[in-house]
């Protein structure tokens, strides 16, 4: 939809226009004379309104291009975010938290306090046992809040979580891990491994072959940093995530 070119001062002009509830759009406001619509000719400012209610607004300071990006009320609930707690180890200060979002924008930004500071990436680890508030933005205004406790879980010798049957050890290492994990008759041949750094970003990907009703098999991180790492299972319906660390 476009609109204009609104050329008259110290006037009101509106537009109307039906979209689709369900969807996310940009909203683009042009000024050919570089100086938006304040503040030299005029208080300017303008403002998107749905339902009565106002979407955002402006004033107008801008200079030549300004660009604003929302997605409607049922566009929104398409958001959806996943929550995931690694035990920390022996050498570790802290828990690790692992947040995903996917849905109502392209890309997010992430907080456990509510949203009083931000995080570009969803990994937040050191962290102590308490309750921590998730607020999650995406870059279409569309958020997300849930509030977690968390609590420490039973770790087995290997630095598994009990009620998990991917197991890697020995944990801590020098970067050579072994790995095992039973059952899981949907896949067929071989799992799928990422490991990641702290930071999120896959650093290698791994296939471990299946015998008999085990999949075993070995990974080597000797090429990488001494640190944490997190090693997650890939074609499965619900992924496994360990934390193992390189001394």
């Amino acid at each position: 939809t476009n609109g204009g070119p609104y050329q008259s001062g110290f006037t009101v002009y509106l537009e109307s226009f039906c979209v689709d509830p369900k969807s996310c759009y940009i909203f683009e406001i042009f000024d050919s004379a570089g100086d938006g619509i304040c503040c030299d000719y005029g208080e300017g400012s303008y403002s998107l309104s749905s339902s009565g209610s106002v979407l955002f607004d402006g004033f107008g300071e801008f200079e030549d291009y300004e660009q604003k990006k929302f997605c409607l009320g049922e566009a929104c609930n398409s958001m959806e975010v996943t929550i995931e707690k690694l035990d920390k180890t022996e050498q570790e200060l802290g828990y690790t938290l692992l947040i995903n979002a996917n849905g109502g924008g392209s890309s997010y930004s992430y907080s456990i306090n509510g949203g009083v500071t931000m995080n570009e990436c969803g990994v937040f680890y050191n962290l102590e046992e308490g309750e921590y508030n998730i607020y999650v933005v995406s870059d279409f205004s569309c958020n997300y809040r849930e509030f977690i406790n968390i609590e420490p879980s039973v770790l087995n010798l290997e630095g598994g979580l009990v009620d998990q049957n991917l197991m890697i050890f020995p944990n801590p290492s020098n970067g050579i891990f072994r790995i095992t994990l039973e059952g899981r008759p949907e896949v067929k041949g071989f799992l799928e491994l990422e490991i990641l750094d702290i930071s999120g970003s896959i650093v290698k990907r791994q296939m471990i072959s299946r015998y008999g009703d085990i999949f075993e098999g070995s990974i080597s991180l000797y090429d990488q940093p001494k640190g944490v790492y997190l090693i997650r299972t890939v074609n499965i319906e619900s992924d496994e995530i360990i934390k193992v660390v390189i001394e």
